[in-house]
């Protein structure tokens, strides 16, 4: 069970043969506590979802402790990545066995479809599970080098005139910085533009400086008006021009907008100048865009 269409399994779960249950949860309103797991993994510990965790990145670490306690004591196996402080911090404490992954030791052999470190990072916590429950190794590599990818991460949306337009879910500073990494990787000497929008108050406020730090990867960004539910978050005072405003440059890569109409007049005038366009976000732009442009594949 995947939080994203998977192409392979025509949805979001594949049924199988064996007496194993995987699952992808996350933290949001601590519904990863419901779980039992024999084997978790944790691939980072970011400040999001501060909706549920008011109290901020401390609460959230009190969180994922919770989560790794609900692993069989001696037996069950914490697969994690090893460059994380927040997860090396929380784990020390526990009696488990342990697997730790990073840039440095990379599952042998992957040849991802999918670019990016990023995504050689997750198949390699992938291939840690999968050689725990006893799977040989030429077989993990053929699951993993043939997986196409998930909807809305690095998707192929179609062309706005000579621009190649794709979606990707990226909405905090860590994954916006690795997608445009990965592309930067695929598409060497292309002009990439990414098109963002901000997702709640509270999440732009307390990633404000690093967001503003990540959008000036690319070529160009174009930020679209903030993404947040009305009356959930009023007592906040921000929005999309901020990012820029952060960024402490006059002559900076990042152009916000809080008015679509603006927005648009401004994506239209943009993508006529760059190869690649990133759509990025976890609200409702990459529906306007393909509603506007009639994307399909």
């Amino acid at each position: 069970m995947v939080g994203g269409f998977v192409p392979e399994f025509g949805g979001t779960v594949r049924i199988g043969k064996l007496n194993y249950i995987v699952v992808e949860a996350d933290e949001y309103d601590r519904a990863f506590l419901s779980t039992a797991p024999q084997i978790s993994v944790i691939i980072n510990i970011d400040a999001d979802h501060l909706d549920s965790y008011p109290q901020g990145l401390p609460e959230i670490r009190q969180a994922f402790k919770k989560f790794i306690r609900l692993l069989p004591a001696k037996t069950g196996i914490l697969i994690a990545y090893g460059k994380d402080p927040n997860i090396r911090q929380i784990a020390k404490s526990f009696d488990l066995k342990y697997r730790f992954y990073d840039e440095d030791n990379l599952w042998p052999g992957l040849k991802l479809k999918v670019p990016g470190l990023h995504n050689r990072l997750n198949a390699t916590a992938a291939a840690r599970v999968a050689h725990e429950l006893g799977v040989e190794h030429k077989i993990i590599l053929k699951a993993l080098n043939n997986f196409s990818g998930v909807v809305r991460r690095q998707e192929y949306l179609g062309k706005i005139g000579q621009a190649e337009i794709f979606d990707d879910y990226a909405h905090l500073p860590q994954e916006i910085e690795a997608t445009v990494r990965a592309f930067r990787e695929k598409f060497l000497n292309k002009k990439i533009l990414t098109v963002f929008q901000p997702h709640q108050k509270r999440r732009t406020q307390e990633n404000l400086e690093e967001l503003s730090r990540v959008l000036t990867l690319s070529d160009q960004s174009l930020v679209a008006p903030l993404y947040f539910v009305a009356g959930r978050e009023d007592d906040i005072e921000i929005s999309s021009m901020d990012i820029a405003i952060a960024t402490h440059d006059q002559s900076s890569k990042i152009i916000a907008y809080n008015d679509w109409q603006l927005f648009f007049q401004k994506f239209d005038e943009l993508i006529k100048s760059y190869d690649i366009v990133i759509i990025m976000g976890a609200g409702d732009l990459s529906q306007k865009v393909k509603e506007m442009y009639n994307l399909t594949k």
